[in-house]
């Protein structure tokens, strides 16, 4: 991971992003930093984004903002990070699923069917997925938060 300090001198084109069954809220902006311009910045939630404000930010790859973890800004002290609370909510989903997929058809089964198995694997599968996305976001987030201390000027 990558800590760039930027200073977003203009804001263009910011779309708040409310959350949908498949991804968590975001925003989406684009900033001219004194240097060049940077479109389709997408960040977690709804981070506070004014002109002449300062960042310390995360980038998995270094100037790439595409792949921007999360920023703490100085001025507020405020932390801009994944939130890991999205992939429990998909574990618990697909968690509820599963069970109920096998259990409405595992008492109408007359002989051997393997569709409730399927559906409880599926499900398995899905839940093994969100649980591996949640904790690579928790890592990222207390990374975040470790190589981004919070100052004690604010």
């Amino acid at each position: 991971m990558n800590v760039v300090t930027v200073r977003f001198e203009e804001i263009h084109q910011v779309r708040r992003i409310r959350a949908n069954r498949a991804l968590p809220q975001r925003t989406v902006f684009g900033f001219s930093d004194g240097i060049g311009y940077t479109p389709q910045v997408t960040a977690p939630g709804f981070p506070r984004l004014e002109p002449g404000m300062t960042v310390h930010a995360v980038l998995r790859e270094p100037g790439n903002w595409n792949t921007l973890v999360g920023w703490r800004d100085p001025g507020t002290n405020e932390l801009m990070a994944p939130n890991p609370s999205w992939h429990l909510k998909g574990i618990v989903f697909f968690a509820v699923w599963g069970v109920i997929a096998v259990a409405t058809t595992l008492p109408f089964q007359t002989t051997h069917s393997w569709a409730p198995f399927v559906a409880g694997a599926l499900a398995g599968l899905a839940c093994v997925s969100e649980a591996t996305k949640w904790r690579l976001k928790e890592r990222e987030r207390r990374a975040i938060e470790e190589l981004l201390p919070a100052s004690h000027d604010a």
